[in-house]
């Protein structure tokens, strides 16, 4: 059997787990955060997995299993892993091996997510958000633990990758930073605090300068990178002030806003479907499916109704 490399990419950890890809963001141009689900055998004798450059956060999606573990070479532990609990692996130390029996009935399948993070997510939010020396941060392994919010995200991201990707990029780098961010208050070995940006007519201002921006470029691939710089603030730091103070995500918001730009051309001009779709940054068959999805009728059905 050919040796495993020491460390390899969030794609290339596809090969080496065991079992089947259900799904995966290897398709999708997704900055700082890969995706994959996988189907896990009934039992296993050995899975030896190497490390990853990314930190790895895994969550039981269906299922459970029990066996033992080692990480890193070390000697083997016992487990036991539930549905929607997580294992968190620092990049670079991060190498497994597992055996396991499934603690589930024959006809159920075992069922497993993995969330690989860039470290350059961490880095740049502990200096930009925290405000800390990035070389600073040590994220330990940890296995076996629940968290409402980084399942929360997973199972968004799990959705999100699932039905489509109808949020885009934008949604998925808001995701990345919210569990970057949470890591570095939560997870490692010093825990870093979150000042707030309290409510403010110079924020007020930068969050209109942001809505102005998004509507003058809806035609363009927003990236929440992108339009957070156009408020000098970090992209954390953005998004949740711009929820605070739309009542929306900012991936939300530019759907809704291209949306409701889509419905007046369709019911005010007779600019092509086609046409209009790459007016408000979309290809026309990702328009149709989201303007259904939302609209609940076709674009062409709208266009009639209304014009």
């Amino acid at each position: 059997m050919k040796t495993p490399p020491s460390v390899v990419t969030a794609e290339e950890y596809e090969n080496y787990h065991p079992g089947n890809v259900v799904d995966s963001s290897k398709t999708k141009a997704w900055q700082g955060l890969h995706f994959t689900q996988f189907s896990h055998p009934k039992t296993s004798s050995g899975a030896p997995r190497p490390a990853t450059a990314d930190h790895i956060l895994a969550f039981g999606c269906q299922g459970a299993v029990k066996g033992e573990s080692k990480l890193n070479s070390d000697k083997w532990r016992p487990y036991v892993w539930y549905e929607h609990e997580f294992f968190l692996g620092s990049a670079l130390a991060n190498d497994r091996d597992s055996r396991w029996e499934t603690l589930s009935g024959e006809n159920d399948d075992l069922l497993v997510a993995y969330l690989h993070l860039s470290p350059r997510i961490l880095y740049e939010n502990a200096q930009r958000v925290i405000n800390c020396n990035p070389d600073d941060i040590e994220l330990p392994s940890k296995f076996g633990f629940k968290d409402p919010l980084m399942l929360q995200l997973g199972l968004s991201i799990k959705q999100e990758l699932g039905g489509g990707n109808f949020f885009g990029n934008l949604f998925v780098e808001t995701a990345a930073n919210l569990l970057a961010v949470h890591l570095l208050q939560h997870y490692c070995v010093i825990k870093y605090p979150v000042k707030d940006f309290p409510q403010s007519a110079k924020n007020m201002r930068a969050i209109q300068k942001a809505k102005d921006y998004i509507h003058d470029h809806l035609d363009e691939d927003l990236s929440l990178e992108k339009i957070a710089k156009v408020t000098s603030m970090s992209s954390f730091h953005f998004a949740r002030l711009f929820k605070e103070y739309t009542g929306s995500a900012p991936h939300q918001y530019v759907v809704s806003e291209r949306i409701k730009k889509a419905k007046i051309l369709l019911s005010t001009t007779k600019i092509a479907i086609n046409r209009i779709a790459l007016e408000i940054g979309y290809t026309p068959n990702h328009f149709s499916q989201l303007f259904k999805r939302i609209v609940k009728v076709t674009p062409a059905s709208y266009r009639k109704q209304t014009c």
